[in-house]
């Protein structure tokens, strides 16, 4: 992985990468609001209402799902499996997995390894484990709830069973946790992702690293503005990932579709504001804490190809 103290994170000039420009590239699914455990560290355990917010959709339904994979897959976008909840818990995530794979999309998905993964082990290209800890100890800290030995067993038995899936260990940069102690753990997967700690707005900072990615001082725009959309369990759209509760949806897939959505008038309004340095005019990013962590060198994207670089049979 690159030293990312040593990369420029910023550039003179900022717009959507090449493919970008009429669909997200990457579509990031809040896919279940429920989950298996209560980690400090994350944003639903800091605002425990976003989850109450969408008790009448705890699950993404096959509808839902369907539409959304449907209309990605025909631009060959990636489904990033995140947010809201343990992806692993939602009774049909194979099914729904296969199905998006079928039809032309990308997918990653995001787990504590708390549950077997093995089903699709080489039906989705990544898997990504959210490991925190390099022993039990601060295992116990980082992921209450959870069993170090089980997170060890289908780690180890995803490397092993693997053929193509690409495996991914994500620690966190947060006190009490040795970061080195982890990332040395854990050095067998095809990449270990150092994360810097972010605050979401809501919670208390404890970030173990907080020198910044992008100077504050230079107002520059966040890219994420230019490479994601989030889709919640109900289908509805909202630009940040700091939205947890999508208090700042500006619409649905019953109302459009996505490449509708991606080039309608709320995201290129507030695109053209974050490009004028007015970023502080709109509500979900004024007084931003997580802004100065972005990068417009590195992404998701990176830590992909960095990740098949790296893949071993």
């Amino acid at each position: 992985m690159p030293d990312m103290n040593k990369v420029k994170h910023y550039d003179d000039k900022y717009d959507f990468a090449p493919g970008a420009e009429n669909f997200p590239p990457m579509v990031i699914l809040a896919y279940t609001y429920v989950c298996n455990s209560r980690c400090p560290y994350c944003p639903y355990t800091a605002d425990p209402t976003a989850r109450k917010k969408h008790a009448d959709a705890r699950y993404m339904s096959d509808e839902t799902f369907i539409k959304i994979a449907d209309e990605a897959g025909k631009h060959g976008a990636l489904l990033r499996i995140t947010g809201g909840g343990e992806p692993f818990l939602h009774k049909n995530i194979v099914k729904h997995m296969r199905y998006a794979v079928k039809v032309g999309c990308k997918v990653s998905i995001i787990t504590n390894g708390s549950k077997d993964v093995s089903e699709l082990i080489d039906v989705v290209d990544m898997i990504e484990f959210s490991v925190d800890a390099g022993k039990e100890e601060d295992y116990l800290i980082a992921r209450p709830g959870l069993d170090w030995s089980t997170l060890n067993k289908n780690v180890n038995e995803a490397i092993k069973k693997r053929k193509k899936t690409r495996i991914i260990a994500s620690i966190i940069k947060q006190k009490g946790i040795d970061v080195d102690l982890a990332q040395k753990h854990w050095s067998f997967v095809d990449a270990v992702q150092i994360r810097k700690f972010l605050s979401f707005n809501t919670r208390q900072d404890n970030s173990a690293d907080k020198s910044a990615y992008l100077p504050p001082e230079k107002s520059i725009p966040c890219p994420w503005l230019w490479d994601r959309i989030l889709i919640n369990t109900k289908g509805e759209f909202t630009v940040c990932n700091i939205d947890v509760a999508f208090e700042h949806k500006f619409s649905s897939l019953d109302k459009e579709s996505i490449a509708q959505a991606w080039r309608g008038p709320v995201l290129e309004d507030m695109r053209k504001k974050h490009l004028d340095g007015k970023i502080n005019e709109i509500p979900i990013c004024s007084g931003c804490k997580d802004l100065k962590y972005r990068s417009w060198k590195y992404s998701y994207f990176k830590l992909r190809e960095y990740a098949n670089s790296n893949h071993t049979t």
